[in-house]
Order: structure tokens, then C-alpha cells, then sequence
């Protein structure tokens, strides 16, 4: 699926609407865009099921391949505010956000 694709997704559509109501600085934009963009890539399925084992995987291989640990940080970040955002709009139950456990790394 090519970036664009990916955007026209309803609620991914929806997000990225939501923080440029919210005045995030265009390089923020472009940054979650493509955390969330290759994360779908990697799981290979829909970020509303995503698991907290699919979260793990994929930093265990962004550390594996030498990512920067600011990048993971800023990652886990954009995770963070599209999952709540997910949560806060009714995408998702409580039960399915899957970040409760994932802590930044050092």
C-alpha cells in the first residue's frame, strides 16, 4: 500500500486531521505519518488490532537495526498520541490500547 493509500484510511484520516487542527509543526506531521505508515508496513494488518506484542516486535527491530533511541522515543511518541486519539474517539475499547506497557527507552 503506498502512503497515500494509507492516508485516504477513515481513521487514520481522521488523526492526521486532528493534529493539524491542533497547530502540530508540519515536520511533526510528516514524522508520525511515517512512524505509523511503516509500523502498518511491518504489521501487516490493521492499526486498530494492533497488539502490544506487534508495538514490541517492531522496536526490538528498529534497536536491532541501530536505530537511533530518540527515534524509537519519538516513535513511541506518535504511537502514543494516535492510539489515544483512537481510544478518545472510539476506534478502540480501553481494553485494545496497546501501549499501557511500553516505556521509553534510555
Amino acid at each position: 500500500m503506498s502512503k497515500e493509500d494509507f492516508l485516504k484510511i477513515d481513521y487514520v484520516n481522521d488523526f492526521f486531521s486532528y493534529i493539524h487542527k491542533k497547530n502540530y509543526s508540519s515536520n511533526t506531521v510528516i514524522s508520525y505519518t511515517s512512524d505509523l505508515y511503516y509500523f502498518y508496513l511491518f504489521i501487516n494488518k490493521s492499526l486498530l488490532i494492533a497488539t502490544e506484542d506487534d508495538i514490541r516486535l517492531y522496536l526490538s527491530n528498529l534497536k536491532k537495526s541501530n536505530e537511533a533511541s530518540t527515534s524509537i522515543r519519538r516513535k513511541i511518541s506518535s504511537f502514543k498520541s494516535f492510539y489515544k486519539f483512537l481510544y478518545k474517539n472510539n476506534y478502540i475499547e480501553k481494553e485494545s490500547y496497546p501501549l499501557v506497557r511500553i516505556a521509553y527507552p534510555k
